[in-house]
């Protein structure tokens, strides 16, 4: 499974990572919207999770 983690701070990609990782997760982490969407050009992902408070795009606007 290929996890996508948008946050600006890398403390959750990284419990994100330890969690996922004996299950065989795959976790990316992108500190940007710009980053986000550079990574979801290259590959596809079968989860993105995303703080809904962030500034420059919130959750709900990923989603569209």
């Amino acid at each position: 499974m290929r996890v996508l983690v948008v946050d600006p701070e890398d403390g959750f990609a990284k419990q994100v990572t330890a969690l996922g990782k004996p299950a065989g997760a795959v976790v990316t982490h992108a500190a940007s919207p710009e980053q986000m969407r550079a990574h979801m050009r290259m590959r596809s992902f079968d989860a993105v999770l995303v703080d809904l408070s962030r500034r420059r795009m919130d959750g709900f606007e990923v989603a569209r």
